[in-house]
């Protein structure tokens, strides 16, 4: 069976692995789940930019750029979608007429993604990337960041 590239080396309760060398680089110590969340944000990058693309593509096939919107404009749509989530909730969430194996407030939350995702494609925006970014300056951030609520 062929070697895996990553290898343990230290006893089961530590976290280390050693990453073989390739290309006469010497072997690296990192943190194993140092190693699985960068696959993992490799992964997400991957599979949300591709999203983004899917979503774009539709829109524009579907007329949704014949006429010029103003960015203002994609605000608006996005909050409208937000406010069909609440509205949803406020009528107990049943399923959704269009999407019935969904609550009707996750496909407004979906509506809402997809809009912002389509901005962002759009303006050539790498939305999975700051997402990556913030969620790692958020696990910095102090309990609550320091507020109440």
């Amino acid at each position: 069976m062929k070697k895996n590239l990553i290898t343990k080396i230290k006893p089961k309760k530590t976290k280390t692995r050693l990453l073989e060398p390739d290309n006469h680089r010497p072997p690296v110590m990192v943190e194993f789940s140092q190693a699985d969340d960068s696959i993992k944000d490799l992964l997400f990058k991957a599979t949300f930019q591709s999203m983004m693309e899917r979503v774009y593509e539709n829109n524009v096939a579907k007329g949704f750029y014949d006429d010029p919107r103003s960015f203002g404009d994609c605000i608006s749509l996005m909050h409208s979608e937000l406010s069909e989530a609440l509205e949803a909730d406020r009528h107990g969430n049943p399923k959704d007429e269009k999407v019935p194996e969904y609550e009707n407030a996750v496909v407004e939350l979906a509506d809402c993604v997809i809009r912002i995702m389509d901005t962002c494609q759009k303006n050539g925006w790498d939305l999975p990337g700051a997402i990556l970014a913030k969620h790692r300056y958020n696990t910095t951030r102090p309990y609550k960041h320091g507020k109440k609520y």
